[in-house]
């Protein structure tokens, strides 16, 4: 699983399975994703990178959504859904978020800092994905998705 979060084999390892609820109440997982091109970002309310990176990953879902790219946003919040959910409102986020388990998190390799993105490819396969939010506003993510 390791090798899939830190994106060793330049992207060519399975990602790993997980199956979690959105803060919406709708199940997700790796299977249910399986032929779209998935960004997960590990990111938190209280995380400065990530909250200014937040309104560019909404253009860039709103732009590819009906192309089959997702964004799923792990919370790593403790305090609970109620300030994540305050948080998405507050700022019109409204591509699918669920919170970070710790199993995931071990899944994903072991997130160090955040905001960590990985990408998952219509066939599952992963990598580790380098964002900017001060200089890349979804360019990255854009590029990516092609």
């Amino acid at each position: 699983m390791v090798e899939a979060a830190s994106g060793a084999g330049g992207g060519n390892v399975p990602a790993p399975p997980f199956a979690l609820e959105t803060l919406n109440g709708e199940p997700v997982s790796l299977e249910s994703l399986r032929g779209k091109v998935v960004l997960v970002n590990f990111w938190a309310t209280w995380c400065p990178p990530c909250r200014v990176e937040m309104p560019g990953f909404q253009r860039v879902w709103e732009d590819r959504r009906d192309e089959g790219f997702v964004i799923l946003a792990l919370s790593a919040d403790r305090g609970g859904n109620r300030i994540v959910h305050e948080f998405l409102d507050d700022r019109g986020i409204t591509f699918p978020v669920a919170m970070a388990t710790g199993t995931v998190i071990r899944d994903f390799g072991g997130v160090r800092a955040y905001p960590t993105s990985f990408l998952i490819d219509r066939e599952g396969r992963s990598g580790a994905v380098p964002t900017d939010p001060d200089h890349d506003d979804g360019r990255t993510v854009r590029s990516h998705n092609r």
